[in-house]
């Protein structure tokens, strides 16, 4: 390990190269193969991910400190981060986290856990490397020119804007708001809303309680397997699945295959069990 480890350091393009084969394979296999399949049985694409987080956070925080070579032995010492060095490894590190990160799912919920904080810490981290290098610039001149580190700041808006991506859909996914048209909403949930709907013969507005669930898959097949985050730091769009209403007098009205895509002040004909039409119409938030 010691060895491998001087590797990284003697050939650091050879962890570029790897991370670049990565993310190509992690293109490759989302569009190969089924994703539901993947996310039970792919045990090995986890692995590698690991293994690249692991060499590469170990890249951004160590050095070599003293090498014996009549022994073999590889010392290596924890440096202090110059992030105006590091910060392409940093731009690596959150490409690696943006391809990689939904791949530990195959372990559940401890997977999840795991991506989370990984994701979360490497956030954490690339602010306080930033942050500190510039305030330690700052109080070193006299005269700060913000333009000397505008590259530094750009690279580092980038990085952290890939992280941010990583982290939002992770959130979104185990945690979110069970809030349909909220930022940081729920991938999928159920919930319930009073809504407005017509029969298609009468349009008498009926003021009901639906249940329904949202998610962001267009498929009644998988509609609550959402398995590849769409990535974007904005809001995705959402789909909902109406699954009956409650009326005011209690009685439940059951609804088939009424599935569509949500939009503020949205209107959508669905049929109930018994072959009756209506219109559904969902209230702007």
């Amino acid at each position: 390990m010691k060895r491998l480890k001087y590797l990284v350091f003697e050939k650091p393009q050879y962890i570029v190269n790897a991370i670049h084969l990565f993310c190509l394979f992690m293109i490759v296999r989302f569009l190969i193969f089924d994703q539901s399949f993947l996310k039970e049985y792919d045990y090995f694409t986890p692995i590698i991910y690991l293994f690249l987080i692991y060499f590469q956070y170990f890249n951004i925080t160590h050095e070599i400190g003293e090498i014996n070579y009549n022994n073999e032995i590889v010392i290596i010492r924890l440096k202090y981060i110059g992030i105006d060095n590091d910060i392409i490894k940093f731009i690596y590190l959150s490409v690696l986290i943006l391809f990689g990160h939904r791949t530990l799912f195959v372990f559940g919920n401890g997977g999840w856990l795991l991506s989370f904080f990984i994701t979360t810490i490497s956030f954490l981290y690339l602010i306080h490397c930033t942050t500190t290098y510039v305030w330690k610039e700052y109080s070193n001149y006299s005269k700060f020119k913000s333009e000397d580190f505008q590259p530094l700041l750009t690279f580092s808006t980038i990085a952290l804007l890939l992280i941010f991506i990583s982290w939002k859909g992770l959130f979104c996914y185990g945690i979110g708001i069970k809030e349909i048209g909220h930022y940081f909403e729920k991938d999928n949930h159920y919930e319930e809303k009073t809504i407005e709907i017509y029969r298609s013969s009468n349009y008498e507005p009926i003021n009901v309680t639906a249940a329904f669930y949202v998610s962001d898959v267009p498929s009644e097949n998988n509609f609550s397997s959402s398995v590849f985050l769409r990535i974007t730091p904005f809001k995705k769009p959402r789909y909902i699945k109406l699954i009956g209403v409650k009326f005011e007098n209690g009685k439940l009205l059951e609804f088939k295959n009424c599935l569509f895509p949500y939009k503020n002040e949205y209107q959508t004909f669905c049929t109930d069990v018994e072959n009756n039409e209506w219109i559904i119409e969902f209230p702007k938030n």
